[in-house]
């Protein structure tokens, strides 16, 4: 059985306040075929889902990443995954065979909506060919929570965030802001039977994605420079990551780089 060390590990998502949680009893697992997305020494094993990613089940049942309702997503695959036997998404409705070359799938994942977050880091799960060592046994998913999320110079610069926005999902499980064009509503006249009809889906699959609510932009370099609470003074035990001098102060939740959060009022 592989050790496991303790160590201070820093994460771009940190929980605020109490609320609902599910998964005990559910038998939620990660899909056999999501690609190894970085790789933990200290367990010998592989994450495939990140902390704080808007998660979705599939129609087989099992927890992936959400695509915001995505139809052509493909699974790229890495020489990690030839390495550790993770199952190609092509061949898992047949041979369940094991990814053989790097590069994108060929088939699709289906378009997929949210059901809550990821409160932890999401291991691979190897479909029992290993019973001697699970790292972990179920999922567990964040249904009612006020969370704090790095805003990276990614999503910045691709999306206008203001505070009381409502948040849906991107095709990697990242709260972005909902748009005018996912609520455009489709009208059809028929000028000669002097008749039309009202096409409201697309505004049914926009609500469908809503993951929650942006409270409140967190920016450290403007509106919330106190935010920190005095971290950016204190001299942690060097070399562990936690924060403090080094790090400006900046902890869980909050980019390095850009120094901004996202607290959002999850709610499913």
């Amino acid at each position: 059985m592989a050790r496991i060390y303790a160590t201070a590990n820093s994460s771009t998502f940190r929980e605020y306040s109490d609320g609902l949680r599910i998964g005990g009893g559910l038998a939620l697992r990660p899909a056999p075929y999501l690609p190894i997305l970085s790789w933990d020494d200290h367990r010998h094993a592989g994450i495939v889902i990140k902390k704080g990613t808007i998660l979705s089940i599939t129609s087989d049942g099992y927890i992936v990443p959400c695509n915001g309702g995505v139809s052509d997503q493909v699974y790229t695959y890495s020489q990690l995954d030839i390495d550790n036997d993770v199952i190609d998404f092509d061949l898992w409705a047949t041979t369940k065979g094991a990814v053989a070359a790097t590069g994108d799938s060929a088939e699709n994942q289906e378009a997929l909506l949210p059901v809550g977050f990821a409160q932890y880091d999401i291991y691979r799960w190897d479909m029992g060919n290993d019973p001697w060592y699970n790292v972990q046994t179920e999922v567990g998913i964040l249904e009612d929570r006020l969370v704090l999320m790095a805003l990276d110079e990614t999503h910045e610069g691709l999306y206008t965030y203001a505070n009381g926005q409502w948040m849906v999902s991107d095709e990697y499980g990242f709260p972005v802001p909902i748009s005018l064009s996912d609520l455009d509503l489709a009208v059809t006249v028929d000028e000669a039977a002097g008749t039309g009809t009202l096409d409201v889906s697309s505004v049914t699959d926009a609500m469908n994605q809503i993951v929650g609510r942006l409270i409140k932009i967190i920016d450290l370099e403007s509106t919330d420079p106190h935010f920190t609470g005095g971290l950016e003074q204190t001299m942690p035990v060097p070399g562990l990551g936690l924060p403090g001098i080094e790090t400006d102060g900046i902890s869980d939740g909050i980019d390095t780089t850009t120094k901004k959060g996202l607290l959002i009022q999850i709610t499913f």
